[in-house]
């Protein structure tokens, strides 16, 4: 038995990040850990050994209850990504993507998952069900406190994989994310999306999410009563925003298919080595990711 377990456990799925690789397989990642940017094979990344185990047993319960969520939405990206890949051949930009509502249901629950399963979804996850004096957060939680909620005694990220492979606890709570009727589902549009090891990122107070799934596209759900088309061409000020969403909420990777531009690269230097940066964002920024 012990010879099936699976010791490497990624916390973004390969499935999507694929769609972010070149031909070769690689992609262009900023590391945090050692401040470079490297060119690495997608399958190398976001991932750590027994990500989703507790010190008691290592039984891979709860890693194979999120590849089950993955399969599904893997199918649901794959088409998505071919329709869209229709509608550039064929230069036929009336075409909708055709998406059940069940399709678009299961996808408001997966990038809550996605949100969910990573370091700073678990630990977010202990501190807003558990503690009463836990207050929202204005940034998220940043590689450093990460690494100190897993050494202090409440090990915040082996507290919550406890509760979650046992039983029917994930699939329950899973079920209480409802896409709410006044939210629209929307297929963003984009010509350089990047991505980064917590890729669901909130703006304004979490009324819009996005996830980017490639290079061109991100999925989002909008909180508003107005009808708006499913596929929206995002302006070059909406894209720059995205992307730096996904840079702020990084913790380990940022990751792109292009080489990281000037502007992007100066950002992430700001991001990870300006020890003024959380102060300058929260005071200038207005979209702030929570």
């Amino acid at each position: 038995m012990k010879n099936n377990i699976k010791k490497k456990q990624h916390y973004y799925p390969k499935f999507l990040m694929k769609y972010f690789a070149n031909e070769d397989g690689k992609l262009y990642t900023y590391i945090r850990k050692v401040n470079q940017i490297k060119y690495l094979n997608y399958q190398k990344i976001c991932s750590d050994k027994y990500f989703y185990e507790t010190d008691e047993i290592v039984d891979n319960i709860l890693e194979n209850k999120f590849i089950g969520y993955e399969s599904k939405m893997s199918l649901i990206v794959d088409k998505i990504i071919k329709e869209f890949e229709r509608k550039i051949e064929t230069k036929d930009f009336t075409l909708e993507i055709s998406l059940t509502d069940d399709e678009i249901d299961f996808i408001f629950k997966y990038l809550w998952i996605q949100y969910l399963r990573t370091d700073r979804g678990k630990i977010e996850f202990i501190r807003s069900t558990y503690y009463k004096s836990y207050t929202s957060r204005k940034l998220p939680l940043d590689i450093d406190e990460i690494q100190e909620s897993k050494k202090n005694k409440r090990r915040e990220t082996l507290e919550f994989n406890r509760i979650f492979k046992l039983g029917n606890n994930l699939e329950e709570f899973v079920e209480t994310f409802k896409k709410p009727s006044s939210t629209n589902f929307q297929i963003l549009i984009g010509k350089n999306f990047i991505t980064s090891d917590n890729p669901v990122i909130g703006f304004y107070r979490n009324m819009r999410i996005c996830m980017p799934i490639s290079k061109n596209i991100c999925l989002s759900f909008n909180e508003s009563m107005s009808y708006e088309n499913m596929i929206v061409a995002l302006t070059e000020e909406q894209e720059r925003n995205l992307n730096r969403g996904q840079i702020t909420t990084a913790n380990y990777y940022v990751i792109s298919k292009e080489k990281f531009d000037i502007e992007t690269n100066f950002y992430i230097y700001r991001r990870f080595q300006d020890p003024n940066f959380k102060e300058n964002f929260i005071k200038y920024n207005n979209n702030i990711i929570e």
